[in-house]
């Protein structure tokens, strides 16, 4: 029986919502900020130039690790980025990232996922995996944004 898994994080950035949104579009990038992507090959790009596809690898609390393929959607006007799997270990994924910029010019980062995974796992690893991963990337995503605004 497959299950999917759903959860939402926060965090808040001393950055402005624009550039914390232009650092998350940069997939090629990742691996310089995010310590658990191991590659990132783009696969597709939109009529616009940006990537629609992209494929990774990750070793995040799994030691052989995992990949994934994503395809993004954009919607700039209100700072949020959409993704859905498109293959590799997980079933079925998907969510959001949402920047939503306050009055002092400071970014609150809502993350949404659900996952189904695609091969059997014990439901405290899966927690333990979304949870990690989810609290992870918005450490990361928080720390590159914080260190850029100040450039």
């Amino acid at each position: 029986m497959t299950k999917t898994y759903e959860a939402t994080s926060y965090i808040d950035i001393n950055a402005p919502a624009r550039l914390c949104y232009d650092i998350l579009c940069d997939f090629k990038r990742y691996p310089e900020w995010f310590k658990h992507v191991n590659t990132v090959d783009i696969k597709e790009y939109g009529g616009d130039g940006r990537p629609v596809s992209v494929f990774y690898r990750f070793d995040v609390a799994l030691k052989q690790g995992f990949t994934i393929l994503q395809t993004y959607s954009y919607d700039d006007e209100n700072l949020v980025l959409n993704f859905e799997s498109a293959g590799g270990d997980f079933k079925k994924s998907g969510g959001f990232f949402k920047f939503i910029p306050d009055v002092y010019g400071n970014t609150r980062v809502e993350y949404m996922v659900h996952v189904t995974m695609g091969f059997p796992v014990p439901q405290r690893v899966v927690d333990y995996v979304v949870d990690y991963a989810m609290k992870d990337v918005l450490k990361n995503l928080k720390s590159e944004a914080e260190k850029k605004a100040v450039q």
